[in-house]
């Protein structure tokens, strides 16, 4: 229901209506690759996707039905050629092209506050790896962004952006081990429909955010509403990051291997997309942060010994606007550990816990979010002979202890325990 919330609930009212809703998603890949054998300039990878969401909100209180549809079509292109220019180079060349789509529907008349709109982007693209040595590579790539926003709502103007991103690497290997690299980057991310477009309720309020001397709550927040923002600019950044990556096989049992990654990483953004919650206020909307410096750490983990393995990653966010408030987009610091057991070969069962830390590095102490521990329980079934052979099926159970939070910035309430059942075929 729409009055649910990380919070607690409130009693259904006009502002807070109990709403029947249901959200179907969708996904579409179609992949083919073309490899002739002897050939060092052909190794080409076309890919066709889709994704989709349906949404439908049937108010229980009255007769209002809201609906909405978000939809992604795209295609990207990807050639790889091998070359010797005086030094062996690798290019990796290719275009994308994809088309994002929203339409709302309030029983079935467009929605004003929610206009039909598209959002189409071309990407064309090359990046270039030259073996300087047996040991340092250098990497240099160049993309290309065209970008074209258009509204079917003549209160909202049509965009169309231009960017261009450049970026170079370098990468040694001191070992056949270790791996050390770095990269700056130029990068540029165009507002999604969402962002722009986005309105109805975020999170619905009832919860105390002012007290008396004596504790007392005096003030509730009330009901939070997303607000549209059309006017929103593109982001723009300069990107640095390096890391180190260790691989290695037979480690402490013949078989085995061992995977560890970490890296650091520091952005200066203009135009930064923020999110923007006023508790008080009952608001929130995406914004432009003129200036903002995002920072962090990630390291990742994973031992497989064959009858079993375990892993751990560990993402620590941080980010900043040019006046020293901390951004409100930035996520909670995680902690994931899984593990897990193959009792025959086509069959591994584990586990995955998540611990995130409570988010209270925000402007106002309303937003804060609360430390939150999860449980998902896992299954997959790939059989390598028999009818299924070559096929994936998968099952999970989520939030087992049905654990109530909120993941920052959203303040809505997360799905519950959650049982799950997909299959992959392939032919």
């Amino acid at each position: 229901p729409a009055n649910s919330s990380a919070e607690g609930s409130l009693d259904p009212s006009a502002s807070n209506p109990v709403v029947d809703r249901d959200a179907t998603s969708t996904s579409y890949r179609l992949s083919w690759d073309y490899a002739p054998e002897g050939s060092d300039t052909v190794d080409l990878s076309v890919l066709v996707y889709g994704e989709g969401l349906e949404i439908t909100e049937d108010l229980v209180s009255d007769t209002r039905l809201d609906e909405t549809r978000y939809d992604t079509w795209g295609i990207e292109v990807i050639n790889r050629s091998s070359l010797s220019l005086g030094l062996p180079v690798d290019l990796v060349y290719g275009f994308e092209a994809f088309k994002d789509t929203q339409e709302g529907e309030r029983d079935g008349a467009p929605r004003t506050a929610f206009p039909d709109a598209e959002a189409t982007t071309t990407g064309i693209f090359a990046e270039a790896t030259i073996d300087v040595s047996e040991k340092l590579d250098v990497i240099a790539g160049l993309r290309a962004d065209f970008y074209e926003r258009d509204a079917n709502d003549p209160s909202f103007e049509d965009a169309s952006e231009q960017f261009y991103s450049p970026r170079i690497g370098v990468s040694y290997r001191p070992d056949d081990n270790w791996q050390v690299y770095g990269n700056v980057a130029r990068a540029f991310r165009a507002p999604t429909l969402a962002e722009l477009y986005s309105t109805g309720l975020h999170f619905p309020g009832g919860f105390p955010i002012e007290f008396n001397q004596f504790g007392v709550p005096i003030a509730f927040a009330p009901n939070n509403f997303f607000v549209p923002n059309p006017d929103l600019k593109p982001e723009e950044s300069t990107q640095f990051e390096i890391g180190a990556r260790f691989e290695n096989g037979g480690v402490f049992a013949p078989g085995d291997s061992l995977n560890v990654s970490t890296s650091i990483y520091y952005a200066d953004v203009t135009n930064f997309i923020d999110l923007d919650v006023d508790v008080a206020a009952g608001t929130s909307f995406a914004e432009n942060v003129l200036e903002a410096e995002l920072w962090g750490f990630e390291a990742e983990a994973a031992y497989d010994a064959g009858q079993w393995f375990a892993g751990a990653g560990l993402s620590i966010n941080r980010g900043q606007s040019d006046d020293g408030e901390w951004l409100g987009s930035i996520p909670q610091d995680k902690l994931t550990l899984s593990g897990g057991y193959r009792p025959t070969e086509a069959w591994e069962v584990g586990a995955r816990a998540t611990f995130a830390a409570a988010q209270d590095r925000v402007e106002d102490e309303a937003d804060a979010a609360d430390a939150y521990t999860t449980l998902d329980l896992f299954a997959t079934f790939a059989p390598d002979s028999g009818p299924l052979a070559g096929d994936v099926i998968r099952f999970g159970i989520d939030n087992v202890t049905d654990e109530l939070y909120r993941v920052y910035p959203n303040g809505m309430a997360q799905t519950g325990r959650t049982f799950k059942v997909s299959a992959t075929f392939t032919f």
